[in-house]
This record gives structure tokens, C-alpha cells and sequence, in this order.
């Protein structure tokens, strides 16, 4: 199973990373398959994060959803080869975290998208025989959900198994979706640090 990068844009409490770390651990087992990143330049994403011995200031709290779009691609391009990360999949733990105890679980996968009619598909409209495939536009899409602690581990793991097309409509996640963005298909622009 990959890890997942969760994003702190607030400073933790060791006891509120520790209580979401031992929520998120997968039932049965002590496995978190988490990693905490708060830094702009991270310097360690290749082992989990299953507890903090001391609170945790970020340097994250004032990040943008596209830079923090822009930061998980940096990370996950630079460590692709290493293939411990996951690709699709990045957690944010917002001030709100801290009183709702809800995680938001940001989801990416390739759609395409008809130019002038919105008609979305999972797969390049060539594999379904369509005639009007040149009318087609590949993109990529960001769905957030908030979930509870509780849930996150399997919420991200159902995000994992279904496809992007299936994500809006299975009941239980559609209950928690909170927003779909669509970009180009390659949103390659440099990440930026902050000064």
C-alpha cells in the first residue's frame, strides 16, 4: 500500500497528530500508512510519521489549494522512481481538523471532458468507439472530500480502488464530496517555494 502525504497548514499538537495517526491506523494492525509533511522542502517522505514527539510548526499555514496541488506534485515527481507514495491521493489537516476531528482527502485522476457538450468520460473516448472523439479534451480532476478521522483510511482506499468516473457516484462518497475542479492535463508549472 503507498503512503499517503498529509498536509499540515496548521501548527500539531502532538496529541492531535497522534490521534489522528492511530484513527487513520488500518484496523487490526499498527500500520499508518502516513506521512506528515509541513514544510515547503521536505526533508524525509520515505517513512511514516506515526507519532510526534514534540508539536510540529509548519511553514504551510498560509499555502494556497493550488500550491498545495503544485507542492504534492513536486514531491511525488521527485520520488516517483521510489514508488512508496501515493500518486492519486494527498490528505490535508486544516485548523477545522483540530475541532471536527475531519480530514480532507484530495483525489486526482486523468477524465475527458467534450469540449461543448460537458460530457465526461473515464477513458479516452477511442475506447468506447466514439465518432466524435476529436471533440474530446483531456484534463485532470481534483475532487476534495471531508471525512471523518474514523473513516479516512477507508475512504482513501475506496478512492484508490474506483476509478475517477466512479468516485462522484458511489452514495457514501458523494455524501462527503465538497468539490470537483478540472485543470489541464498536465499542470506542469514549476513549484515555487516561498521566499
Amino acid at each position: 500500500m503507498p503512503y499517503a502525504i498529509v498536509f499540515a497548514t496548521y501548527d500539531i499538537k502532538t496529541e492531535a497528530w497522534n490521534d489522528f495517526a492511530q484513527t487513520a491506523t488500518i484496523e487490526g494492525t499498527d500500520i499508518r500508512p502516513i506521512v506528515l509533511v509541513y514544510s515547503y522542502s521536505p526533508q524525509n517522505v520515505q517513512s511514516v510519521t506515526n507519532s510526534l514527539a514534540a508539536p510540529v510548526k509548519t511553514e504551510l499555514s498560509s499555502a494556497s489549494y493550488p500550491e498545495l496541488r503544485a507542492l504534492f506534485r513536486s514531491i511525488v515527481d521527485a520520488h516517483l522512481h521510489e514508488r512508496r507514495l501515493s500518486l492519486g491521493l494527498f490528505l490535508i489537516l486544516d485548523e477545522q481538523s483540530a475541532t471536527d476531528r475531519q480530514v480532507v482527502i484530495v483525489h486526482r485522476e486523468p477524465e475527458w471532458v467534450h469540449a461543448e457538450t460537458g460530457e465526461r468520460l473515464p477513458c479516452h473516448p477511442s475506447e468506447d468507439g466514439r465518432e466524435d472523439q476529436d471533440r474530446f479534451e483531456a484534463k485532470t480532476v481534483w475532487r476534495r472530500f471531508r471525512v471523518p478521522f474514523e473513516e479516512a483510511l477507508s475512504q482513501w482506499l475506496a478512492m484508490q480502488a474506483k476509478g475517477s468516473y466512479d468516485l462522484e457516484e458511489h452514495e457514501e462518497l458523494r455524501h462527503y464530496l465538497q468539490r470537483v475542479d478540472h485543470g489541464p492535463a498536465e499542470e506542469r508549472e514549476p513549484f515555487q517555494p516561498k521566499d
